[in-house]
């Protein structure tokens, strides 16, 4: 009565004679009657608004916990109706201040209302399909920040709302950026290099090489897959033994191992590969990657030099192949072994100056 005529409102909790819980607004207030003084108490059960507020606080709460930035835009006003603490923390400013703005300002660079409003009418013509952009956001400190953008227009109780996402996708566009690299650097290489899938047996990526190799265009080879490529350039190697080779990879993780393979393209020509095969874990998955390096020039070179040597050890000639830096045998023959009555490991052991200290040709290697 003190405080005549302020009026009091509360809230409270009030349990029915069904023993219903309800939330109820209390306003109590006093007036002056010619008797006296009488207290007038306003009930008002609010229960479903405290349910809509409490499902709208989890809903900010849900908000301001996401790592993306969210706004709810209202689209007969073209105002904010919510943002969350990301959007906030992006753009360096208050609640007051980003409601402050109209949303054409801190959408894309040179977007007007009229824009904005095209936009959400778009959206709510294919209701509820989002539709996702690509756009550049400008930060409190001048830094420029790739989003991905992504809008909803959304019908709640006959009003039009447009729910929009922005992450940043500057990490993202990052790891993109050094996949193109690396998926270019992989399809320029000279050597064929192949990623396989060792559960479903099937390439992941060839590169260009590989194909070139396999006389076929990579979506080809690719569709192929390693069991059919390997029977085609005459490897004998079926289901099982591939799956279990595989397994083997992926237990000597991360040791390559290496092995000669030829290949007959489909030319008729025979080329020589050293094949490395390794197993990589990524992303809680292992591939095997395989890169082949051509030795056939290595291959026929050391084949002609096998055939000198070969040739060499029958000569009836004795022979010795000596290195004048080092004064160390590279190689002798068995006619020369048998001269000095030595076999050709003692020599090779020995040396040049141990086998025959005194003879003439010693004396003028050494000099030289």
């Amino acid at each position: 009565m003190d405080a005549h005529p302020h009026v009091e409102v509360s809230e409270a909790r009030l349990r029915r004679q069904d023993k219903v819980w309800l939330d109820v607004e209390r306003r109590t207030s006093a007036f002056k009657t010619p008797q006296g003084w009488l207290v007038a108490v306003v009930m008002r059960d609010i229960t479903d608004r405290k349910a809509a507020q409490t499902r709208l606080d989890l809903f900010q709460a849900a908000m301001d916990n996401s790592m993306d930035a969210l706004v709810i835009v209202d689209r007969e006003t073209i105002r904010f109706l919510a943002v969350n603490k990301t959007a906030l923390e992006w753009y360096g400013v208050t609640h007051e201040e980003y409601f402050a703005q109209e949303p054409h300002t801190t959408a894309w660079k040179g977007a007007t209302r009229r824009d904005l409003e095209d936009v959400y009418d778009r959206l709510i013509a294919v209701s509820p399909q989002p539709r996702v952009t690509s756009e550049t956001r400008q930060r409190s400190d001048g830094s420029v920040l790739p989003v991905e953008v992504v809008r909803v227009a959304l019908e709640i109780q006959g009003r039009w709302v447009v729910v929009v996402s922005e992450r940043d996708v500057t990490e993202r566009m990052a790891v993109q950026r050094k996949l193109q690299m690396l998926n270019t650097a992989i399809n320029e290489a000279a050597d064929p290099i192949f990623v396989v899938d060792p559960q479903d047996l099937a390439y992941l990526d060839v590169n260009e090489a590989a194909a070139r190799v396999a006389g076929v265009p990579r979506e080809e080879l690719m569709r192929l897959g390693p069991l059919r490529f390997t029977r085609a350039i005459g490897v004998d190697e079926d289901d099982a033994a591939m799956r279990a080779s595989y397994r083997n990879l992926i237990s000597q993780h991360p040791q390559a191992v290496t092995s000669t393979i030829s290949v007959r393209k489909p030319n008729g020509e025979l080329l020589v590969f050293e094949a490395m095969r390794r197993a990589v874990l990524i992303d809680d998955a292992w591939v095997i990657v395989v890169v082949h390096h051509d030795i056939t020039a290595r291959h026929a070179a050391m084949q002609r030099l096998e055939r000198v040597l070969a040739a060499m050890n029958e000569a009836a000639d004795g022979i010795q192949v000596v290195d004048p830096v080092t004064m160390t045998y590279e190689d002798v023959n068995e006619a020369a072994a048998r001269l000095f009555g030595l076999s050709r490991q003692e020599m090779m052991d020995m040396g040049p100056l141990r086998v025959s200290p005194n003879s003439r040709a010693a004396a003028s290697l050494t000099s030289s």
